[in-house]
């Protein structure tokens, strides 16, 4: 019983971290530091291995495809987004899965698909609006400009 205890807690602090993880790597990736941030997601692998939590892994996820979006070669992140939207729809994080749709978004845009990015922006606006996602609906909205 004490055993399983300390596991219990070991897990609970390899994923404090490695949400105070993703909290760093969208924080530099926001001020530009995309090397740092990169350094951020290789050196969390070995907490992403152990955690148990899908939240968590899912958070990650997708702040590390976000990083490859905004890469030299952001074609690279479709397929991890592609991943982790299979992934917040079979786990019901609504909230994560408009992240996602937004990240797509996005990548059509920067890929010059600009009717498909505006598609799922639109749609992804009213959905979100629907399920009262107002952040959500209001970056989809202001990424169609």
């Amino acid at each position: 019983m004490r055993r399983n205890r300390k596991i219990g807690h070991a897990e609970s602090e390899a994923d404090d971290e490695l949400i105070a993880t993703v909290t760093l790597i969208q924080a530099l990736q926001s001020e530009g530091k995309l090397a740092e941030a990169k350094r951020e997601v290789a050196s969390a692998q070995p907490l992403v291995a152990k955690s148990q939590n899908t939240l968590v892994r899912l958070q990650f996820e997708i702040a590390s495809a976000r990083l490859v979006l905004v890469s030299d070669h952001p074609e690279s992140s479709r397929a991890l987004l592609m991943q982790a939207l299979k992934q917040t729809r079979a786990h019901g994080f609504v909230g994560m899965e408009y992240e996602t749709r937004l990240s797509l978004a996005e990548l059509d845009k920067k890929s010059g698909h600009g009717a498909e990015a505006k598609t799922a922006l639109n749609s992804l606006a009213a959905a979100a609006r629907r399920k009262r996602y107002g952040l959500i609906a209001r970056k989809a909205s202001a990424a169609l400009r």
